[in-house]
């Protein structure tokens, strides 16, 4: 714990109230002031250790609380918790409303102005006037220290687990191990216990990951009775009597002491202060976390993400009563309506719909109706403890939930037998899968929350769904999207509701397949499959701390007796998202402004900005045309390259890459030759265990390995690359440890084509805006980052021995210009250059840019036409030749008397953006604001310097990533000049283009 303390003379207290009184003075609202008060709780909360957040979610069982910030320990368990309330209504009645509804006063601090209220344990402590330093002193000091016991019992038990923890952990995986080595019997029951885990769970599951899920097992049942105080909800599940029976053959594990035993005592303490289950699950999930790091466990989620999981729960809850009612005349407590949660999670959905039923029928409807599938050890446990707890509060009595299965329900479709042991799970398993389901719902693998999806796992069944159905239906020409996890879930679900004429998906999952290109054989398929569709696109706003990406809530209907048919749409953010579920009257049709979606013949839904005149317009390539069969600009195109591990094969210095390669490519040998000598072969998952780890194995990589094919190092194979806009770097080109290089070996096959060819690499369909860049090395896939991937389009394409060189523009092409613009002398050279000035052109990208995020660029006629072309050679000379072109004129100041150390580690940007720190000691500014609007993808051209242009340590790789040059020092002043002229000479050219409509 931190020595601080708050007095009346402390700095940030005065300068609190000194901006107080000014507020005050000239009669300013509220809002500033607030604010201010927000950042002096922030200050002082993290001076005495605290992790404070604001604004935090408060659930409670029948609402949803903002409080303006709140202070964490370094469990994620909350310390502290402070509101602003209204001056215009009864403070006191305000209180009473959050007491009302549940919220626990145990430390919480009201303002109101200058009034500071402190509950604490639920009763009001404290109340003072906070208009001179001492009289806020001693309550803040209160607030912030109430809770030290407790903060340094946590302390203790963090000690306890990151000084012994890990080590009693690695204790039982190794006796573990031992056992398996030495134990026949103990042998053989493992043997049945992954097989088991293996065809439920994760096919590629290894011993080493299997021994890990065991030790996990054996924490929470050991954890469960003095954090839950009830040990049945863990061994009352039938895999918990399977790992039971496996480990009774081993008298050796039963004598071990317990994993934590020296933490027990602590835990007891902390976990008898926890208020219900959720803190609980929290504190849990903190403890597993410090125990497992870097593994298979993520850091643990925290309090906020398990708000946010419960407000989707509880809306699709909510949504799904609601059209029952509406569409099929139904209720959930209605005998026959069988719900499954097919990706459980932590239980949250389960939980929240057996509060919506009638309580004469919750026994009945929790012991026959409601079913929940999960496909790992943690969240499978913890789902049961929600889900009985939730079942208990209600209705007073404890009964184990037998419709929970071990197993991922992706595993469940196709070609893919799962084999039915003789146990209680896969009993529960078979019986389910021969019950007709009304409704699914539930939060979809692949969102990076607290949910099971074996991401990178192989489901060949569903898999073959998808493809035969959303992407037979798609005319995109890169479908790799639609291979996410979320949308295997989609078609999974819609096949589980089967033929039956009714039935309800209620889903969150991500919102790419709304509007992206991709999307649009599933989009097709949604149109036909359902007979109403409803998307709500939640984004999240810049100031919101604990929303975690772009989601969407999908509610499928499927009833032929439709009331309400049709696709209806409604994006808006996370917090107007919120404030409309909070609403206590429930009506889906009334809830949100539906926009009706008319999709058109691509099946595109939103088609707002879309202009018809762009499909007029000439193709700057096509999947068609680049198989011969029809006419675009470009002959062939391709992505950038796509290596799989950056890291290893991407360098600013060429000896690094050199040494990291050989290592990479030690390493794999190694494998190759210990793989060849196995008699008999494992997949290839278990042989490689945890030595995955050890360098990226990629299925290119896996795919060598199998065929036993050694690589060998060729130094002719370092290359330069652009890895971003104005950023080179070496890259290793090899065709075994690039993944993917798409058609770069017919674009840049060596660096003699370098000296001839030219590449305007564009963002693919899907960007916020299009961007694009000339080069004349080869460009990496993700070129502009957060951009989509770049397509490439080379002036001239190659054999891939680089001897035959042909012009890559079309004769179609070629006629067209000449035809429209009656001049024989426009040349494809010409042209190549003309299109990358329409690229650049800011009217261009305006007026089609709804287009341009759905469809590659096409290109029209713009007079006159000479004008186009010689802007477009003058910003390839710009873009091409950037380091040779003047320093824009900077200021350079250094603090040392003798000469300046140029070397540097991370650059960074100052005084909005006028200077650039290069480091301690050196740091050039004066650059004009206009440089900043140059933009390429999501930045400017000069931060994509600052922002590459650091030194990286070698955490996968022994050698560091390091952009200095020992031979030229100077070279990253230099650098940023030059990018400033090329930045403001960029913006002349492009502003001075002739108007879009001359044509």
């Amino acid at each position: 714990m931190k020595e601080h303390d708050i007095h009346p003379d402390h700095p940030h207290l005065k300068a609190y109230l000194k901006d107080f009184h000014l507020q005050a003075d000239e009669s300013k609202d509220n809002e500033n002031d607030k604010l201010a008060f927000g950042r002096l709780i922030r200050y002082f909360s993290r001076q005495f250790g605290w992790h404070y957040i604001a604004p935090f979610p408060v659930f409670t069982k029948t609402d949803v609380f903002h409080a303006n910030g709140a202070f964490l320990d370094n469990f994620n368990l909350v310390q502290g918790l402070w509101f602003d309330l209204s001056d215009a209504e009864d403070p006191d009645d305000q209180i009473s409303q959050l007491i009302s509804a549940g919220l626990p006063l145990r430390n919480t601090l009201f303002r109101i102005k200058s009034r500071l209220l402190l509950w604490r344990k639920g009763r009001r402590s404290m109340e003072v006037e906070f208009v001179e330093p001492g009289q806020g002193a001693s309550l803040l000091k209160i607030f912030l220290k109430s809770s030290l016991k407790r903060y340094e019992e946590l302390n203790d038990l963090s000690e306890i687990l990151s000084t012994q923890g890990t080590v009693l952990v690695q204790t039982w995986i190794d006796a573990i191990h031992r056992e398996y080595e030495e134990n026949a019997k103990f042998h053989e029951g493992c043997n049945a216990l992954k097989a088991m885990f293996q065809n439920y769970m994760l096919p590629q599951l290894h011993t080493a990951l299997f021994e890990e899920e065991i030790v996990k097992y054996l924490l929470i049942r050991n954890l469960s009775d003095k954090i839950f105080k009830r040990s049945t909800y863990i061994t009352a599940s039938p895999v918990s009597r399977e790992i039971e029976r496996v480990f009774a053959k081993s008298s050796a594990l039963r004598s071990l002491p317990g994993i934590l035993i020296e933490a027990e005592p602590v835990i007891r303490q902390i976990s008898a202060q926890l208020s219900g289950t959720d803190e609980s699950l929290i504190f849990l999930e903190g403890i597993l976390a410090k125990l497992f790091p870097l593994k298979s466990h993520k850091k643990a989620a925290g309090y906020y993400q398990n708000v946010q999981e419960k407000i989707f729960a509880r809306f699709l809850a909510d949504s799904v009563s609601f059209l029952l009612s509406a569409e099929f005349n139904q209720s959930l407590s209605d005998s026959g309506v069988h719900v499954l949660n097919p990706f459980a999670g932590k239980g949250f959905y389960l939980c929240e719909l057996l509060q919506k039923l009638d309580p004469d029928r919750i026994s009945d409807k929790y012991s026959d109706d409601l079913f929940g599938n999960e496909a790992q050890i943690l969240p499978y446990f913890l789902s049961l403890v929600n889900i009985e707890n939730q079942y208990l509060s209600l209705t007073g009595e404890y009964a184990p939930f037998k419709g929970m299965s071990i197993v991922d329900s992706l595993l469940l479709s196709g070609d893919r037998e799962l084999v039915l042991y003789n146990d209680e799970n896969s009993q529960r398993v078979d019986a389910q899968s021969k019950i007709d389901m009304t409704v699914l719902l539930g939060e979809l693998p692949g969102l990076d929350t607290n949910h099971s999806g074996q991401k990178g796992s192989h489901y060949s069944g569903i898999e073959k769904r998808v493809q035969m159905t959303y992407g037979r239906a798609s005319k995109a020409s890169n479908k790799s999207v639609i291979s996410d996890d979320y949308v295997k879930a989609i078609r999974w679900a819609t096949d589980r509701l089967g033929t039956r004429q009714k039935g309800l998906i209620a889903l969150v999952c991500k919102n790419n397949f709304v509007d992206d290109l991709a999307f649009d054989g599933m989009r097709k398929y949604l149109e036909k499959e359902f007979d109403a569709v409803y998307v709500i696109d939640v984004y999240k706003k810049e100031n919101n701390n604990y929303f975690i990406g772009d989601k969407a809530v999908l509610i499928l209907v499927k009833n032929d007796r439709i009331h309400r048919p049709g696709i209806f749409y409604h994006r808006g953010s996370w917090d107007n998202f919120l404030q409309t579920v909070l609403k206590k009257e429930v009506n889906l049709y009334k809830q949100f402004p539906w926009r009706s979606i008319k999709p058109d013949k691509q099946s595109t839904w939103l088609t707002e900005g879309l202009r018809k005149d762009f499909d007029a317009l000439m193709p700057i390539g096509t999947k068609i045309s680049k198989a011969g069969k029809g006419n675009a600009i470009f002959h062939i195109y391709g992505r950038g390259v796509s290596t799989s591990r950056d890291a290893w094969i991407y360098n600013f210095n060429r000896e690094h890459l050199s040494a990291n390669v050989q290592e990479l490519i030690g390493i794999y040998n190694h494998h190759v030759h210990n793989w060849g000598q196995l008699p008999a072969k494992p997949t290839i998952e278990e042989y490689l265990g945890d030595a995955t780890g050890q360098i990226p194995w990629s299925d290119g990589l896996k795919n060598y390995l199998l065929r036993q094919l050694p690589i060998r190092y060729r130094s002719a194979s370092i290359r330069e690359a652009h890895y971003r806009p104005f950023v080179k770097k070496y890259l290793y080109f090899d065709q075994h440890l690039v993944e993917r290089w798409y058609q770069m070996p017919n674009m840049l096959p060596s660096t003699e084509a370098e000296k001839e060819n030219r590449i305007i690499c564009v963002s693919s369909p899907g960007s916020k805006t299009i961007s694009s860049f000339m080069t004349n090395l080869i460009p990496d896939l993700n070129l502009f980052a957060g951009a989509s991937p770049v397509q490439c389009f080379p002036l001239y394409s190659y054999d891939r021995d680089g001897f035959s060189r042909r012009e890559n523009i079309s004769d179609w092409a070629l006629e067209s210009f000449i035809t429209h613009f009656k001049d024989f002398r426009i040349s494809k050279y010409d042209i190549f250059h003309y299109i990358y000035a329409v690229l650049h052109h800011p009217q261009y990208i305006r007026k089609y840019a709804a287009n341009l995020k759905k469809q590659l660029p096409r290109i029209p006629f713009v007079s006159p036409f000479d004008v186009l072309a010689k802007a477009g050679k003058d910003l390839a000379r710009l873009h091409l030749f950037y380091e040779g072109q003047e320093e824009y004129p900077l200021k350079l100041t250094y603090s040392s008397t003798g000469h300046p150390d140029w070397i540097f580690d991370k650059m960074g940007l100052e005084e909005n953006h006028r200077r650039i720190r290069i480091n301690e000691e050196l740091s050039v500014s004066k650059i004009p604001a206009k440089a900043y609007t140059y933009l390429l993808g999501n930045r400017p051209a000069l931060e994509w310097v600052v922002d590459q242009y650091r030194v990286r340590e070698g955490q996968v790789t022994k050698s560091t990533d390091d952009p200095n040059q020992s031979a030229d020092p100077t070279f990253i002043t230099r650098l940023i000049g030059q990018v400033v002229t090329v930045s403001l000479e960029t913006i002349k050219i492009i502003n001075d283009l002739p108007t879009l409509d001359s044509s």
